[in-house]
């Protein structure tokens, strides 16, 4: 396992200059503007900018009765919020030892035993349920604050050794030190892990959960022991893609009423937070299966989820752990809860369930295909049929040459959207490949299928 830090630093030894001269050309449609220096070399350079015409909008396009979205808004910022730099580097470092460590469905020893270690050292008692979900009590208290995330990712483990972070000064990202190609960095719920093992460090009064197997369908938080929450007072989630988003109402389920609502409008604006409905997680599982209190997912500063090309932005990450320690400031009293009357429905949360999401992530016919397509030992093993070459040389050329689709389900599994170009869902509902960065459907003739 590796690390790499990326630090864009002027050469020292280059003058700047004290002024930057623009100068017009005669031509009316060009501006040549010198000074200042190259990031890289330190150099100088001149940039010539051309003004371009407007291009003209594009209709939007139906496809299989949906209507194709175009996002030109630009997406909502987070706010300008002065973060320490010591405490940045401080948070950033425990957030990255998360990110360090991969975890996939079904395989989260290494996660749960980096948990485990944390809930002791900082000062919380650690038990496990019979399913393998994790919980973690610090303080004594008549009602407790609560804090959950999940421990899987949906992303395929590659040998630690050439599995390594890279971190930018505004992001991290993960890379096979091998091939250099981008993996994913396991955002989705890696950070949801920082944000609950820094609630449980900050606080004197904590519980946190941490659920098994969420992204095949909730399957941990769908056999939790709900006893572990009868004395939380209200229960956060950090689960979600990019920054400003939290839920109020998740795949139709309330998730706190205007009391609650009310109570964190100002902590809300001072973090750009705005309210937004949801897909399928934890704590509407829970919800779901009779939790009494109010409480939200938030988005938290991860992008592209379940793609290669995912990343975190740190300063993002960092503001959603202080907007949950602000509104854990403004709601907690020991002894006072939120409750909230919930109308549930009854799901079943194992892999064959009929559950299933809009994006169809959970679908088992897809993840089944996922399972047996990217199993690197079980692909190497097909390719020393085909091939007399080394193991070596099979490592290096095997994506290329394994067919990625599943005829038996129809499922291109190395589909790309043709706007991001990041690799496409399933959704078995409605027959349709779904980009999760884009949030848009397409049908098999508008997919890239390399």
């Amino acid at each position: 396992m590796g690390k790499f830090n990326i630090n864009n630093k002027k050469n020292t030894n280059i003058k700047k200059d004290k002024t930057m001269a623009t100068k017009k050309n005669k031509s009316k449609n060009t501006t040549t503007t010198t000074g200042g220096g190259n990031i890289w070399k330190g150099g100088r350079t001149n940039i010539t900018k051309t003004p371009q015409p407007k291009k003209a909008s594009k209709k939007t396009k139906k496809i299989a009765g949906y209507n194709r979205k175009k996002y030109n808004v630009k997406p909502k910022k987070s706010p300008k919020l002065i973060i320490d730099k010591g405490v940045r580097a401080s948070y950033t470092a425990r957030l990255r030892e998360i990110l360090d460590i991969q975890s996939k469905t079904y395989d989260q020893e290494d996660m749960l035993a980096y948990i485990f270690t944390k809930i002791l050292e900082y000062g919380g008692e650690a038990t496990f349920d019979e399913k393998g979900n994790l919980y973690g009590v610090k303080g004594e208290a008549t009602t407790y604050p609560c804090v959950v995330s999940h421990t899987d990712t949906v992303h395929r483990m590659i040998p630690k050794s050439k599995y390594t972070t890279v971190e930018t000064p505004t992001k991290i990202f993960a890379i096979n030190n091998y091939t250099l190609e981008r993996v994913g960095v396991g955002g989705d719920d890696n950070v949801g892990i920082f944000l609950c093992l820094e609630a449980l460090k900050n606080h004197d009064v904590m519980k946190v959960a941490f659920f098994i197997d969420e992204e095949h369908g909730c399957l941990g938080s769908g056999e939790c022991d709900m006893s572990f929450f009868d004395d939380v007072a209200f229960a956060f989630q950090g689960d979600r893609q990019k920054y400003a988003d939290v839920t109020s109402s998740i795949l139709g389920t309330k998730m706190y009423d205007d009391k609650f609502k009310n109570l964190l409008t100002e902590v809300f604006k001072k973090y750009g937070k705005t309210e937004a409905s949801g897909g399928l997680t934890d704590v509407y599982t829970l919800a779901n299966k009779g939790l009494k209190v109010c409480g939200f997912n938030s988005s938290c500063g991860y992008y592209n989820p379940h793609s290669p090309n995912e990343y975190v932005i740190i300063d993002e990450v960092i503001l959603t752990y202080l907007f949950f320690q602000d509104a854990i400031g403004v709601l907690y009293r020991d002894g006072i809860t939120y409750p909230i009357e919930r109308a549930t429905e009854d799901y079943d949360y194992t892999r064959s369930g009929r559950l299933r999401s809009r994006t169809g992530y959970m679908n088992k016919d897809w993840w089944e295909a996922w399972d047996k397509k990217w199993d690197e030992e079980d692909k190497l093993k097909e390719l020393k049929k085909r091939m007399d070459t080394t193991m070596e040389d099979d490592e290096e050329s095997f994506r290329g040459i394994i067919p990625f689709d599943d005829k038996d389900a129809g499922i291109k599994l190395n589909a790309s959207c043709p706007s991001c170009l990041e690799q496409l869902g399933y959704d078995h509902n409605e027959a349709l490949y779904y980009c999760y960065g884009c949030e848009e459907y397409y049908d098999e003739t508008n997919i890239i299928n390399d």
